[in-house]
């Protein structure tokens, strides 16, 4: 049996970059070199942006100039194909083809072939030519429709107040009588679908689409792949905050963000390929959780910080990620007071052990576990991510290097700076003192996750007897008032019905009719007294 080709990636971008290592980690052909450089690799795989640099491809030849170097392009071009052969580059490999091809172009490069995509301009026909009238049609059309996608797409968000939403109802409907206007002036009414005519946007370098095939899970390697495509394919995709707090995320820039989070996945696949290779038993790792933790959230942050970073304050130098790594003992309760199933999703993709779900064990093969799983590797990232931005918070919050290479354009000044900090103390000391003791008396565990517009949170199951009698005196109060509002509200609710219900028979039965016979007596009073001055007027 032929060995494995040994191969690695190398790059700037690191969505791309977690998505290739995950859909080869599932390929006996293929290898990943390890990070300590001890083996040299087969074929380099270079990750080409857009635009496709020369001087980068020049750079990588000479690094490694006995290696063969296939590149990663997102859309080929025959202009881009020819300059990667004009500079040595054996082959290329278009990320919209699936891992089969990859595969096999690797093996073929490796083995001194070069092997080369269709371009893009050739494989897409040339549309006929437009008359004016014709493409002013078509450029409108797509243009509405692209803002009543827009439209469409801000009306799911569910935290627009009334305002904003009838607002945005109205824009939609002008959009509609306009589209049906047009419609009716160039096809006499029939109507044109939907996008029907607008050309799609070219994908951009980072966007890897990894959809996950549809196959039975076989082993726990297979869902490790399956979870990271999924993820990896989601941190392209919006990342506003839907939860109705603020989050330490909020603060960095959008790309700053998807860093962030591909830097931690990456981070957590490395250590879990660590465990399976130190062949840790279960009881091991359940020893040594505390540390995997830190050892994660450290490892974490001096990828996205930078290891050996300096920043100046005044006359100082300081190294940002020690400085900052001495955080660990500060962050470290708050933090694991919101992790949930970090044990189990370790233990699963180490182990292969069964899913946890309300006291009941499901394989892995199960739709509900690979939910669930999903379910806490998203609050994992995204918990801590959040505790990797809060010491630069803390300590470094105002200085101006910080805030220009980090922060979202939004909260560059001291003042909204200033607002953001407020507002994050204010929602963790309201989650310590109700959120936390009411999740925990409800054995209800709060997770962050992703939804189709943003960053979320649900509430799963879980037993937390022992939580419940560590309660401070504050929260253990909190947990009383709620047992005796739960004891009372029944019967409290049933007296005001009861009282309601009389008050309604006073007013109705009693006053209503007394009020009704008054004023009927008043009517006929009346009537009585008209009378006589009619008949005085017949008379005359």
């Amino acid at each position: 049996m032929a060995l494995p080709l040994s191969v690695k990636v190398v790059g700037d971008l690191p969505l791309i970059q977690l998505g290739l290592e995950a859909g080869m980690a599932d390929r006996p052909g293929l290898q990943l070199t390890p990070p300590d450089g001890t083996v040299a690799p087969d074929v380099v795989l270079w990750i080409a942006g857009q635009p496709l640099d020369a001087q980068t491809a020049l750079r990588w030849r000479s690094q490694y100039p006995e290696t063969p170097i296939l590149a990663i392009i997102a859309l080929p071009q025959r202009s881009q194909l020819s300059m990667l052969q004009t500079l040595g580059i054996e082959g290329a490999w278009a990320i919209s083809s699936d891992f089969d091809d990859l595969e096999a172009t690797v093996q073929q490069v490796a083995a001194g072939q070069a092997r080369w995509p269709l371009p893009q301009d050739l494989r897409t026909p040339i549309a006929p030519p437009l008359g004016f009238f014709q493409w002013l049609h078509q450029s409108s059309l797509v243009q509405i429709d692209t803002q009543l996608l827009a439209i469409e797409g801000q009306l799911r968000h569910p935290h627009w107040n009334w305002l904003d939403r009838t607002f945005m109802t109205g824009r939609r409907r002008e959009l509609k009588a306009a589209r049906a206007l047009m419609d009716w002036l160039w096809n006499g009414g029939q109507p044109t679908p939907l996008l029907a005519l607008a050309q799609p946007p070219a994908p951009a370098a980072e966007s890897l689409v990894l959809s996950p095939t549809a196959r039975r899970i076989r082993d726990r390697q297979h869902l490790k792949v399956l979870l990271w495509d999924q993820l990896t394919e989601r941190l392209q995709q919006p990342l506003s905050n839907l939860t109705g707090r603020p989050l330490e995320l909020d603060i960095l820039r959008s790309d700053r963000q998807r860093e962030l989070l591909a830097i931690i996945l990456r981070r957590l696949n490395d250590l879990i390929a660590d465990l399976q290779f130190s062949q840790l038993s279960t009881e091991q790792i359940v020893e040594k959780l505390p540390q995997l933790r830190q050892d994660l959230w450290q490892q974490s942050l001096s990828d996205f910080y930078g290891r050996y970073r300096d920043l100046q304050l005044d006359s100082a130098t300081i190294e940002l990620s020690s400085r900052l790594s001495d955080e660990w003992t500060r962050l470290a309760p708050s933090l694991v007071a919101r992790l949930h199933g970090d044990r189990q999703v370790l233990l699963t993709l180490v182990h292969g052990l069964p899913v946890m779900i309300d006291g009941t064990a499901y394989a892995l093969e199960a739709p509900e576990a690979q939910a669930r799983l999903q379910l806490l590797l998203e609050n994992l990232l995204l918990r801590l991510a959040n505790a990797i931005v809060q010491p630069l918070l803390n300590c470094f919050a105002e200085v101006t290097a910080i805030k220009q290479e980090f922060y979202d354009a939004q909260h560059l000044s001291n003042r909204e700076l200033t607002r953001f900090r407020n507002q994050l103390n204010w929602a963790d000391r309201w989650e310590q003192l109700l959120e936390n003791p009411r999740s925990i008396y409800e054995s209800q565990w709060p997770l962050l996750h992703f939804v189709a517009d943003g960053i979320d949170r649900c509430q799963v199951y879980a037993p937390r007897d022992q939580e419940l009698q560590q309660l401070s005196g504050v929260q253990q109060t909190i947990t009383l008032v709620m047992e005796a509002r739960d004891a009372i509200a029944p019967q409290v609710s049933g007296l005001i019905r009861w009282l309601g219900s009389g008050v309604v028979f006073v007013l109705t039965q009693l006053l209503g009719r007394g009020i009704g016979l008054v004023g009927r007596g008043v009517l006929q009073g009346i009537g009585n007294a008209w009378q006589p001055d009619r008949r005085l007027k017949s008379d005359r």
